[in-house]
């Protein structure tokens, strides 16, 4: 008697009429494992796109932070840049330190005589009991008076600057000085400048810069 071509095992096993062949699927320990895999899967995907998303935060943060800084010095030392050493006001010798600076701007000369502008200062002024903003002015004091503020997020201390201790605790070479601070030497300018910023968990973020300009006269 012949026995039945392999062809046709296979065909009787894949029937649904006969039992004798094992049916094809999953058991329940190994449905678990894969859902338990495929969790943990999901999990880290989101735990790296929350990161992701978490640093790209914090470094939009960060540079609004620093284009801020930067704007703010650059608008200071371009209007010192213009100002007749004469006739600046305000900065003393270093260690010392001013957060005013008041002068005027040599327009031209005029019959041998030095023209000058209207004048201005740059000052910060407090808005908080630990922050301030810088402003620029036109005529301070006078009903003429214009101003403009460059920036809204000074703090009252230069960046790790303790306060009326006499000592320069962040080894700048000044004492006690505010988050805007002007010193001078002759026909140049020290400006120092501190922009701190609280992100939404609280916590404060600082930046500083300085930089050193020669009045023109």
């Amino acid at each position: 008697m012949r026995t039945p071509s392999r062809r046709f095992r296979r065909a009787a096993c894949a029937s649904p009429l006969r039992g004798s062949c094992a049916q094809a699927g999953f058991t329940l320990i190994e449905v678990l494992i894969a859902a338990t895999v495929f969790l943990l899967i999901t999990l880290n995907v989101n735990l790296v796109v929350s990161a992701g998303r978490s640093a790209a935060t914090a470094g939009a943060f960060m540079m609004s932070i620093e284009d801020e800084l930067h704007l703010t010095i650059d608008r200071v030392s371009l209007a010192l840049m213009a100002a007749d050493s004469r006739e600046v006001d305000g900065p003393p010798l270093a260690p010392a330190s001013s957060e005013t600076v008041r002068f005027q701007t040599a327009l031209g000369l005029n019959d041998g005589r030095v023209v000058h502008g209207p004048v201005e200062d740059v000052r910060w002024m407090r808005t908080t009991s630990d922050e301030g903003q810088i402003q620029w002015r036109e005529n301070p004091g006078d009903t003429t008076e214009r101003s403009v503020v460059w920036s809204n997020h000074v703090p009252i201390a230069f960046q790790a600057e303790i306060l009326n201790n006499f000592d320069d605790d962040n080894e700048n070479d000044l004492r006690d000085e505010a988050g805007l601070a002007f010193t001078m030497l002759g026909r140049t300018i020290d400006i120092h400048l501190t922009v701190a910023r609280e992100d939404d968990t609280g916590h404060e973020l600082a930046r500083n810069k300085r930089s050193v300009v020669t009045c023109r006269n």
